[in-house]
């Protein structure tokens, strides 16, 4: 009987599930192998690459470091590259800095200019007000001091100072005259000194000039200035400079001035002379500020020295190269400054410190700082006067003008300034006072056709009536004149004997029995001489010296004598001291050009390198950049392998 077997199925374990993972391990094991031969064959590239610069490069002290066998003698040099390279990379950063400092420096050259132009010269008398060429000006006066509540006739009591009491009411009347909307320029004119009136003669390098090459305008604290060589004439055109060849007191712009006669024409001042200022066409000077005061009886040298300043621009300065072109982004301050004369920083500051402290404060204008806004309402009693004095005073104490304005009135880049030095002596000498006295256009002005007398009455009218009204004609008789006359003996000639002229001068009303003796100068060989004068009174006035104009156009006046000259007149010559100017520029204490040369002269100097040194650096960089590549390349592709083998 045969025997069947039954087969029996047998569990097998998945094969491929085994392959796969030992695949796996095998791949697993080759992967980690394989990045670490690529990480060490990386690490050996970028060390041969290293090295290859080391070895190459211009900079000796990493090669002499790489190329020796001593480890000690390669320690030292690492540590003399160190010390190197440390001081090396600070001077480096120091000239750096230096540079983006924008410091300047400074040079001076003296250089010669012939023809040179000449300046600009503002003269000013040093009272503004003439109260005998104009009958109106006097009735001004009295009006104004009495709008104020001040005495015409100052008089001291108590423990008063007589200084202060007539410098209150001086600044009344200026600010008062100034801040007057009802005056026209011309009337403000005919309340001072005219060119007409002070100009005794006016030489210009030995030619004659007249009143006609000076132009006019109205300042507050002297009223009538005029201003010699000025950018435009009396009708607002241009007109060119007048240029001089020579230098020294001979040559240049040589005056004789008459202030007003003592004791007539001086009222409300305290100091007797003019105000002379020199500067650069077309700058409207500040009085106040700016120029030198000449005293009458002198003869006065101004020697004019020139400077001119170039200055960097930014980054260097805040400085404008042309500060008298508008810009949009141009201040206010600076636009009203040029709406007065060309740019002149002290005049912008003055506008600026009147709209940021003065005005906000006072509630009106400070009247000695120029203003184009008609519509301003000016300061022109004591109480406002005395809050512009008092704001002046807080701002120089507690705040600086340039962190306040400077933002608003640029520096200019190129400046020309003109400094003086003065020197004088003593004038006009016996001799030429004797001459002086037959001087036509000078015995007119001693004989002024109005008088004046401060007047405590009531009752004036209005200023506007005052100022305009017309003057009357020479010779009208004044209202109850008696018994007045004058008795004149001239100045004698050579033998000229018992010369007299008797001479019956216009009378004020209510004055009488008024007389006033003079002796004169006799002339050589001369004798028995008298002068006796008895000047007109105006309105109120009793004895006023240098009385009326007896007679407009007669040949009877008074002739004045040399203590009369000395008083009232003086002498100024202006003139170039040398030819010459120092100009100062500035320049940049280091360029661009100068750091490059000096940071490659540290380089060479402490590390024997150069730019180019740096190229290879920059080479260096490179190859490693590209061996770095490579490696993540091939990393990358490892990756891509073990993942397709996972999938």
């Amino acid at each position: 009987m045969s025997q069947h077997r039954v087969a029996t199925p047998t569990v097998k374990v998945p094969l491929p599930i085994q392959v796969n993972e030992k695949k796996e391990k095998f791949f697993e094991k080759t992967a980690e192998e394989k990045k670490k031969e690529h990480e060490e064959a990386l690490n050996k590239l970028l060390k041969d690459c290293v090295r290859e610069w080391c070895e190459n490069t211009t900079s000796h002290g990493f090669a002499n470091m790489v190329r020796t066998d001593s480890w000690i003698i390669r320690i030292i040099w690492l540590i003399l590259v160190i010390i190197f390279m440390g001081y090396c990379i600070y001077t480096v950063v120091q000239i750096i800095l230096t540079y983006f400092s924008f410091s300047v420096v400074v040079s001076y050259q003296v250089l010669s200019d012939s023809p040179s132009p000449f300046p600009a010269v503002t003269i000013c008398n040093l009272n503004p007000f003439d109260v005998a060429t104009e009958n109106t000006t006097g009735a001004y006066i009295n009006y104004a001091l009495k709008a104020n509540s001040i005495t015409p006739n100052i008089s001291i009591s108590g423990e008063e100072k007589g200084i202060t009491l007539v410098q209150q009411a001086a600044s009344i009347l200026r600010a008062y005259a100034t801040a007057d909307r009802n005056l026209t320029d011309e009337d403000r004119k005919s309340l001072g000194f005219t060119m007409d009136t002070m100009l005794v003669s006016c030489f210009y390098n030995h030619e004659e000039c007249n009143t006609t090459e000076f132009s006019w305008f109205y300042d507050s604290d002297y009223g009538n200035c005029y201003t010699f060589n000025d950018l435009f004439d009396g009708n607002h055109e241009l007109q060119n400079t007048v240029n001089t060849s020579k230098a020294g007191p001979d040559n240049g712009l040589k005056m004789e001035l008459f202030v007003g006669l003592g004791g007539s024409q001086d009222y409300y001042t305290i100091k007797k002379g003019v105000k002379v200022v020199v500067h650069k066409r077309g700058v409207r000077p500040l009085l106040k500020y700016d120029g030198i005061e000449i005293s009458t009886g002198t003869s006065s040298n101004i020697a004019i020295s020139r400077t001119n300043y170039t200055k960097e621009q930014y980054p260097y300065s805040d400085c404008r190269p042309d500060p008298d072109t508008t810009l949009t982004t141009d201040s206010s301050y600076h636009i009203k400054t040029l709406q007065i004369s060309k740019y002149y920083k002290k005049l912008c500051f003055e506008i600026c410190l009147q709209y940021e402290q003065i005005i906000p404060n006072c509630l009106c204008a400070d009247p000695s700082i120029p203003s184009v806004d008609s519509n301003m309402t000016i300061c022109n009693n004591e109480t406002a006067l005395s809050c512009v004095k008092s704001q002046r005073d807080i701002f120089d104490k507690t705040q600086n003008i340039d962190d306040v304005c400077g933002p608003f009135c640029p520096s200019e880049c190129n400046t020309l300034d003109y400094s003086t030095s003065i020197s004088s002596s003593s004038y006009p000498t016996d001799y030429y006072g004797k001459i002086l006295m037959a001087q036509s256009n000078l015995i007119t002005k001693f004989n002024p056709k109005n008088t004046f007398s401060p007047d405590n009455k009531a009752g004036h009218e209005p200023v506007k009536h005052s100022v305009r009204r017309k003057r009357q004609g020479p010779g009208a008789p004044g209202a109850g004149s008696t018994n007045q006359s004058t008795t004149l003996s001239p100045v004698a000639g050579a033998g000229s004997t018992n010369q007299s002229t008797t001479l019956s001068p216009v009378a004020g009303a209510g004055s009488k029995n008024q007389s006033n003796t003079l002796a004169p100068v006799a002339g050589a060989g001369s004798k028995n001489q008298s002068n006796t004068l008895a000047p007109g009174a105006g309105s109120g006035s009793t004895n006023s010296p240098g009385g009326p104009n007896p007679s407009s156009g007669g040949p009877n006046k008074r002739i004045p004598s040399t203590s009369d000259i000395q008083s009232t007149v003086l002498m100024l010559s202006i003139y170039y001291d040398d030819l010459k100017y120092t100009n100062i520029v500035e320049t940049p204490s280091m360029s661009l050009d100068t750091m490059m040369g000096l940071i490659g002269g540290q380089f060479g100097l402490y590390m024997g390198a150069s730019f180019l040194s740096f190229v290879e650096i920059l080479e260096m960089m490179i190859n490693l950049g590209r061996l770095y590549a490579k490696y993540k390349n091939k990393k990358k592709m490892l990756k891509l392998k073990i993942q397709q083998i996972h999938d």
